[in-house]
């Protein structure tokens, strides 16, 4: 059966979809009438902060053949048991990055889930047809160092869970994201991306009850500041910080 894409469909606008592939760093080799042939094959959609632009439930899911492209907003990827709805979240995704490199993560007890974290549009083409603009291209290599290294944070993802305390996956989460997502700020360096209480945890995999007491702790001792929903680690403290990574 059929899956129905999720979103709504963009207004009309011209070239829209290859101004913001042109901007993705995986095709910036790729030449202007092929991206502009790929381009007509891009299927567009917006989507709120909240929204659910996939789940993937089986091997057979049709997301499984698509390549996604996150062209404007911020998108988080988790791991959620059917079970007990627990939620791990695996990845975040930037403006200009590829998603769904990694849709079979999951097992027969979790779906993989994308959502927005922000408003965002997405653009999306069927695998075989992503797969031939990179081999034409000559962008295996750089697709193949972009699947490990995504490969790689997930794993240690996995290995932060089974030997480090809530607080040091908290550190070294707060650490790597003001590294990744970086935005200034007069009380420091914030991170760009708009978390809750609850996204943390699911990053650490941890109850947000517990998460919340650590930064109790953080704030106090001037590690962590919140703006809004936003966090900034204090550079000042950064030293302090990689201590409780440890």
């Amino acid at each position: 059966m059929k899956t129905k894409m999720r979103g709504t469909v963009p207004p009309p606008q011209k070239d829209l979809g290859l101004w913001h592939l042109r901007r993705v760093d995986l095709l910036k080799s790729v030449d202007g009438e092929a991206l502009k042939r790929f381009t007509r094959l891009l299927q567009l959609r917006e989507f709120k902060r909240g929204e659910v632009i996939y789940v993937i439930s089986g091997s057979r899911d049709e997301h499984m053949t698509r390549m996604y492209f996150l062209l404007k907003g911020r998108v988080k990827i988790s791991s959620v048991d059917d079970t007990s709805g627990k939620e791990l979240l695996l990845l975040l995704i930037k403006q200009g990055e590829p998603f769904g490199l990694l849709n079979s993560v999951g097992n027969e007890s979790t779906d993989l889930r994308a959502t927005a974290l922000q408003a965002s549009l997405v653009g999306y083409v069927q695998r075989d047809d992503f797969d031939k603009l990179i081999n034409q291209a000559g962008a295996c290599a750089r697709l193949v160092k972009l699947i490990g290294e995504r490969s790689i944070e997930v794993v240690a993802r996995f290995e932060d869970l089974a030997f480090r305390s809530v607080l040091a996956r908290m550190a070294r989460v707060l650490l790597r994201l003001a590294h990744e997502f970086p935005k200034e700020q007069t009380c420091g360096m914030g991170i760009d991306v708009p978390l809750t209480q609850k996204d943390v945890a699911n990053l650490v995999g941890a109850r947000r009850e517990v998460v919340s007491m650590h930064f109790s702790r953080l704030r106090r001792e001037g590690i962590v500041a919140f703006q809004g929903i936003h966090l900034h680690p204090r550079p000042r403290r950064a030293r302090q910080a990689r201590r409780l990574t440890e």
